[in-house]
């Protein structure tokens, strides 16, 4: 499996819009933020692609791990697959591999996209049957309540007991 001449000459425009970015250095710090950046990268284009030709999301190796740098994904015939859509250069330098071969990941986390095209700025209507966005991570649970909660049902059960 591998992309359609249309998703190739989509993302071929987006790279060409939307330069890859590259690190500017080979430190901790300078990789990592360039990892994020090419997270966003990413992001975009598969989000551009879902508003052009639809079905494509991005994916995570599992629900604790961050979602890909690299690799686009769709959902098809009950399987995931992951396109390496871009591929390293150096240590520091990436380029766009419209030419990647699906690999089956079932098992690995489908993250959906919205679908914002953003070569023209325009957000389409829903393309019926795609399922609605879901949180990349869920809502932190603020665990101050809940001890407070705890605390006094605890200290409440003591005094009781104790007869205090």
């Amino acid at each position: 499996m591998t992309f359609t001449q249309t998703e190739k000459d989509i993302l071929t425009a987006f790279a060409a819009a939307f330069p890859l970015p590259q690190a500017a250095n080979n430190t901790s710090a300078a990789i990592s933020a360039w990892e994020d950046e090419r997270r966003a990268w990413l992001r975009k284009a598969v989000e551009t692609l879902k508003a052009r030709v639809g079905v494509w999301g991005t994916k995570r190796a599992d629900q604790n791990r961050p979602p890909s740098k690299d690799a686009a994904a769709k959902e098809e015939g009950g399987r995931l697959w992951a396109f390496d859509t871009c591929v390293a250069t150096s240590d520091i330098t990436i380029r766009l591999n419209v030419d990647a071969h699906g690999e089956d990941i079932t098992g690995q986390v489908f993250i959906p996209v919205d679908a914002h095209d953003w070569l023209t700025g325009s957000v389409p209507e829903p393309v019926p049957g795609d399922p609605a966005p879901v949180p990349e991570t869920p809502d932190p649970i603020e665990p101050s309540p809940v001890l407070a909660r705890l605390e006094a049902a605890i200290t409440a059960f003591c005094k009781s007991w104790l007869g205090v």
